[in-house]
């Protein structure tokens, strides 16, 4: 999943810096990609910057000043937005999403006379949406509207775009609904976002969001329905909840923050209903914090209720931390597992300062049990998914174990997301054969491929409650096996 954001602003109520602002909110985007850019209006010629690696807040101030209204920007895995002139006008598009049958599309294209300069997705929706066009329209609008209408008709598979003409953005969330646009507004300004989780920082409250195949217009910081598709088996994506999004982020009135927060709880509560009680809690940096806290929480609660004995609280902490932003989940097969080796590093001396927080502690107890020949130290590592186990099986509990040694361990991994059982085919970010419970169906394999000592996964029902929409408006196909 890439993120797309746009900004119209109203010249005459609008006193912020338009370019700081476009920019800012392809920042708040960098999560979901590498490389990213922006595209606006300015005395009729569009203008494009493009970036690659993680970007921050020091470029703000110094962009020039402009005169322009609209402007879009995007951060993902491609050179995006992308920028053309053609009969409906200079466009300017970017989009997230799979179409599963582009290549169909793009054959399309080429009997119709297209020529193509690159392989790339946005390229040919661009060209679909002026070609399949109706000429017949007189409106700039009515022709972007109708080639809209005439690619979701061919297209398969989920979608969102943003397209900016010379004064206008055309928003689209694909019938699917799969991947939302979140509208933010504050005096002069409207914009729209795959996520809301920078709006706070920007002055932006969160208005709506599409509905599934809504498409809008914004000018002058209004906005204006212009057409609608046909809905398509609507669900918004579950995974955006656990995992994809910045957890200061809003679906559907639903943080995603308090939602991980509740899944570690759903975790934490089967294994005291079981008689487990770790020593160490973990979360694995940085995406399974918010997991974490809700794991210790739930046993913190129960303590505080009087259910768990207060030698049973397990410690949390954080013996192990994350060098860079760059997430590791959305390198390609070659570099993804050097990312997570070299972006996760042990602190120093963690050991002595553990042993030294029980010995002068009410834990003492807890370090005769460990000191035994027969104890070892219990540690649970919250994961917000187990995918393809990349940051398990060569990374996470290896270095775990060196930062104990000699210490036995024992490590067991809680997954906030249920067992996904095939690749998405919604997005991109994963893909057919290296999904980890598919190529290890067997539960006990796969912990001995993990190299760890246990593994659960919330359930599905689990997942659906803590998110608290009714699941047939929740997308979790990944989490059935692949048809």
């Amino acid at each position: 999943m890439a993120g797309l954001f746009g900004i119209s602003v109203d010249s005459y109520k609008y006193g912020g810096r338009f370019l700081d602002e476009l920019f800012l909110g392809m920042f708040y985007h960098q999560h979901l990609g590498r490389r990213g850019g922006f595209v606006y209006f300015e005395n009729d010629k569009a203008k494009k910057q493009t970036f690659k690696g993680a970007v921050g807040p020091d470029s703000v101030g110094s962009f020039d000043k402009t005169d322009s209204q609209t402007g879009i920007a995007y951060y993902g895995d491609a050179d995006e937005p992308f920028y053309f002139e053609s009969m409906l006008g200079n466009i300017a598009v970017c989009f997230t999403g799979n179409i599963t049958n582009i290549d169909e599309l793009r054959l399309e294209i080429k009997r119709d006379g297209g020529i193509f300069e690159r392989k790339s997705d946005i390229e040919v929706i661009a060209e679909f949406i002026v070609r399949w066009s109706r000429k017949k329209e007189n409106t700039q609008r009515q022709k972007i509207i109708s080639g809209i209408k005439a690619f979701n008709k061919k297209a398969k598979g989920a979608y969102s775009l943003l397209i900016l003409s010379k004064e206008k953005i055309y928003a689209v969330c694909g019938p699917t609904g799969h991947w939302p646009l979140i509208i933010g507004r504050k005096n002069g300004a409207v914009v729209i976002a795959s996520e809301s989780g920078g709006f706070g920082n920007l002055g932006f409250e969160i208005f709506k969001e599409l509905k599934p195949g809504e498409i809008i217009s914004i000018k002058n910081a209004q906005m204006r329905r212009a057409g609608v598709l046909p809905k398509r088996d609507a669900r918004i994506c579950g995974f955006l909840w656990a995992y994809t999004a910045f957890p200061t982020s809003t679906f559907k009135g639903v943080s995603a923050s308090i939602v991980r927060r509740r899944l570690g709880a759903f975790l934490a509560e089967d294994d005291i209903g079981k008689k487990f009680f770790p020593h160490l809690v973990i979360a694995v940096p940085d995406s399974g914090r918010f997991h974490g806290f809700g794991y210790f929480h739930e046993f913190w609660r129960q303590t505080k209720l009087g259910q768990i004995d207060p030698g049973k609280l397990p410690l949390p902490d954080e013996p192990m931390v994350k060098y860079t932003s760059v997430r590791s989940f959305l390198q390609n097969r070659k570099n993804r597992d050097a990312a997570a080796y070299f972006k996760i590093l042990n602190t120093g001396d963690y050991l002595d300062y553990f042993i030294e927080l029980l010995r002068t502690s009410d834990s003492r107890e807890v370090l005769k049990q460990i000191e035994k020949e027969q104890g070892c130290i219990t540690i649970v590592v919250l994961e917000d998914s187990v995918v393809r186990g990349t940051q398990l099986k060569e990374n996470f509990g290896p270095k775990l174990r060196r930062i104990f040694a000699p210490l036995r361990v024992e490590i067991h991994v809680r997954s906030s997301y249920p067992s996904i059982e095939s690749h998405c085919i919604h997005g991109k970010t994963t893909q057919r054969g290296e999904i980890l419970a598919v190529n290890v169906p067997d539960k006990e394999a796969r912990i001995r491929k993990l190299k760890v000592d246990g593994l659960e996964y919330n359930s599905r029902e689990a997942f659906v409650q803590a998110i608290g929409l009714p699941c047939d408006q929740i997308c979790m196909d990944c989490t059935f096996p692949a048809k």
